[in-house]
């Protein structure tokens, strides 16, 4: 069971995260043009990628268990897979040259 202090933390840090908006990436070496080109390249390896990791988890976990999570843990499913995809995506622009613009 989840503690109400749990919950609170929890909540806080979903609220800081969603206030935080997208990262921006640029990179001077390339056309402005380009850059939603490799950024939706990225994000589309980032999806296949987490997608084998999902394939690969439920081999190990059985469906009637991965079913049966709470909403709890549902939610801190598509919390962690967008952190994933938002890593994952970040790395791939990080080799393609890419930087992050500062937040102001």
């Amino acid at each position: 069971m989840i503690s109400s202090r749990s919950l609170l933390i929890l909540s806080v840090t979903f609220i800081t995260a969603s206030c935080a908006g997208p990262i921006k990436w640029r990179n001077p070496d390339v056309p402005h043009r380009q850059w939603a080109v490799d950024r939706a390249t990225c994000e589309s390896k980032a999806k296949l990628e987490l997608d084998r990791e999902r394939v690969a988890e439920n081999m190990v976990r059985p469906d009637d268990e991965a079913n049966s999570a709470n909403s709890y843990e549902k939610n801190m499913s598509i919390y962690t897979d967008r952190k994933r995809l938002s890593l994952i995506s970040g790395n791939c622009l990080k080799k393609l040259g890419y930087e992050t613009v500062p937040r102001k």
